[in-house]
């Protein structure tokens, strides 16, 4: 797994991440390790008499029926650590983000992604759907709209929090206004 790091100003830069780990590679939490992802608060911690309860969004995409070793491996950690577990698309919210996130994305930021290159070098481009190449985005609407601290991802992610922490620049910049941050 990779632990990563999202945003510039809000993060480390990617080259100072220190990994959370114990002795025996757990960080506590069930996770061997996770990315840390806050676009509320700077990388250097505010000292605060309230304990905040950090927000984790990770999700499962197997590539047929859900097994026991997707349940052991992740989903029996996160049901310990669920405040809710919900089906993605039953929430209007994800898709709506998504398509207003697309709408600010540079074509030529997909195409960069390593995942896509690789899925559609294989497939070949004419039978490459267009779900493959908008994906990234996806997962930063899902990222971006529950303003999520720590996000739990494999090293192929990485890319996609990259993607993630410059589409909030991108459209705090172009559009101004609220930015990503928790309210309260």
């Amino acid at each position: 797994r990779f632990c990563g790091r999202l945003g510039s100003k809000y993060l480390k830069r990617p080259g100072s991440i220190r990994h959370n780990r114990t002795k025996n590679g757990d960080n506590g939490a069930g996770f061997r390790c996770c990315c840390s992802v806050s676009l509320s608060r700077p990388a250097v911690p505010e000292t605060s008499s309230i304990p905040v309860r950090k927000r984790i969004v990770s999700g499962v995409q197997p590539t047929g029926a859900i097994h026991l070793g997707n349940y052991l491996g992740a989903i029996k950690t996160w049901i310990e650590l669920q405040a809710s577990v919900f089906v993605q698309s039953h929430v209007r919210a994800h898709v709506e983000l998504m398509w207003l996130l697309s709408s600010a994305t540079p074509i030529g930021w997909l195409n960069r992604m390593i995942q896509f290159k690789e899925k559609s070098r294989k497939a070949g481009d004419e039978n490459v759907g267009v779900a493959l190449l908008t994906y990234p985005v996806l997962m930063a609407s899902d990222i971006l709209l529950y303003q999520s601290d720590l996000v739990p991802v494999g090293e192929d992610q990485k890319q996609h929090l990259e993607l993630t922490r410059e589409l909030a620049e991108r459209v705090n910049y172009l559009y101004g206004g609220r930015k990503w941050k928790k309210l309260g």
